[in-house]
């Protein structure tokens, strides 16, 4: 189950780099928990998450827990960006944000159950 949260994260990774607003960042997007701005920054979660999961990062030593974790935030944030750009319904939508959205909700619940089974 890990390969397929690796691949499912291709597309929140781009929307994430897509929307870094780094004009005013003195470290080019590069997160660093020892800068205080990055701490304060309003994109800070986000940045975080594309620094510690991006396709450089070293995801297939994660454990299924922490990949579950992982994939959380994806979902959270392509919902929020679907909502404020598109105002779509992911429900019934066609779009890529809303096709992903439905499919990583699915792998989602898979990986959740799996979680707790083996809690």
């Amino acid at each position: 189950m890990n390969p397929q949260i690796i691949a499912s994260l291709a597309y929140p990774r781009r929307l994430v780099s897509g929307d870094q607003e780094l004009d005013e960042c003195r470290h080019d997007g590069q997160f660093s928990s020892r800068h205080r701005d990055c701490a304060v920054c309003a994109q800070g979660p986000e940045c975080r998450w594309l620094y510690k999961n991006g396709e450089h990062a070293a995801l297939e030593g994660k454990s299924l827990q922490e990949l579950e974790d992982v994939l959380a935030f994806a979902i959270g944030f392509v919902e929020s960006w679907a909502l404020q750009r598109l105002h779509n319904n992911s429900a019934s939508c066609s779009c890529d944000s809303c096709v992903w959205l439905r499919s990583a909700r699915e792998l989602y619940a898979r990986v959740h159950e799996e979680t707790d089974r083996l809690a």
